[in-house]
């Protein structure tokens, strides 16, 4: 495995792809067309299919705006979490 930004990558048919896209690929199914993989958990190590979602590149952009505004405002990732995605 390879961590190059916080994203794993590991090979896939002599290929290197993003650990969160295969492991979506496996468990939930093929990813739509423009789609980006959020991380819902906010750790871009992660490869829970639980915590994956794939949605358009604005509001992967949007999401991860707020959370950066909210990071800043409020210094905690327990909040930060719960403020954006909660459950």
């Amino acid at each position: 495995m390879n961590i190059k930004d916080g994203y794993p990558r590991i090979g896939v048919h002599y290929k290197k792809m993003l650990a969160h896209r295969v492991a979506y690929m496996d468990f939930i199914g093929a990813i739509p067309d423009r789609a980006e993989i959020d991380h819902l958990c906010f750790n871009k190590s992660c490869v829970n299919p639980q915590h994956l979602e794939a949605v358009s590149k604005s509001e992967n952009l949007r999401r991860a705006g707020a959370v950066g505004l909210m990071h800043c405002r409020t210094r905690g990732n327990g909040v930060v979490a719960a403020a954006v995605h909660p459950d």
